[in-house]
C-alpha cells in the first residue's frame, strides 16, 4: 500500500487515543514510526528523564513472568515506545489536541508517589487491556522494535513504553487522584 501511493495522508482521528487507530492511519504510521530519525531522537533525549518510570514499568513487567535487566538498551526501548505513542498521538490527532501537563503530572504522580505491587499490577493489567483493545496502536509501537531486532524483554519495554505515555495522558482514577492528598 505505501510503495504504490505516491503521497500518504493520515486521517485525523480527534478521539485517538481513546480510540484505535484507523487501518490506513495504522499502516503509514509503521512505515513512520519504523523510519523517522526524529522519533528515535526524541526518544533518546527522554532516557534521563524517564528512568524512575522504566524502573517502575520493569517491576510491573515481572508479574508477567518478563526478565528484565533494567540495561541500556531496555531504557532506549522503553523511552523509544514513549516517544512513539507521543508522535502517533501528534500525528493523527487534529491540530486541536494539545498535551495537557496537568492530566500528565497527575497521572506520573500516581506512579511515582505510590509505587507499589497494587500500582505495578495495576499498570501490567491495564497494559495488557491497551493491547488488546487497542490492537492497531500496539503493532506501530511493537513492529518498530521488532524491526530494529530488539530482544522480546527489549519489546516489552518499548511496547509498555507506549502504554506509559498513554496513560498520562488519559484522565487519571479520581479514587487514585484523591489519595494523592492524603
Amino acid at each position: 500500500m505505501i510503495a504504490s501511493s505516491p503521497i500518504l495522508r493520515l486521517e485525523p482521528q480527534p478521539d485517538f487515543p481513546a480510540t484505535d487507530l484507523t487501518p490506513g492511519n495504522t499502516e503509514i504510521l509503521k512505515y513512520i514510526i519504523g523510519h523517522e530519525a526524529g522519533v528515535t531522537a526524541y526518544g533518546s533525549h527522554l532516557e534521563s528523564h524517564q528512568r524512575q518510570l522504566h524502573l517502575i514499568a520493569n517491576r510491573a513487567l515481572s508479574f508477567t513472568g518478563t526478565q528484565t535487566d533494567n540495561s541500556p538498551r531496555e531504557d532506549s526501548a522503553f523511552s523509544s515506545g514513549f516517544s512513539a505513542m507521543e508522535t502517533i498521538t501528534a500525528a493523527v490527532g487534529g491540530e486541536g489536541r494539545t498535551y495537557n501537563m496537568a492530566d500528565a503530572s497527575r497521572q506520573a504522580a500516581i506512579l511515582l508517589i505510590q509505587p507499589g505491587e497494587s500500582v505495578e499490577l495495576d499498570l501490567v493489567s491495564q497494559s495488557m487491556f491497551w493491547q488488546d483493545t487497542q490492537p492497531n496502536a500496539w503493532s506501530v509501537v511493537a513492529e518498530a522494535g521488532a524491526a530494529k531486532g530488539e530482544s522480546l524483554s527489549e519489546l516489552r519495554a518499548r511496547t509498555i513504553g507506549a502504554f506509559v505515555a498513554y496513560k498520562l495522558q488519559s484522565k487519571p482514577d479520581p479514587i487514585q487522584s484523591m489519595m494523592l492528598h492524603w
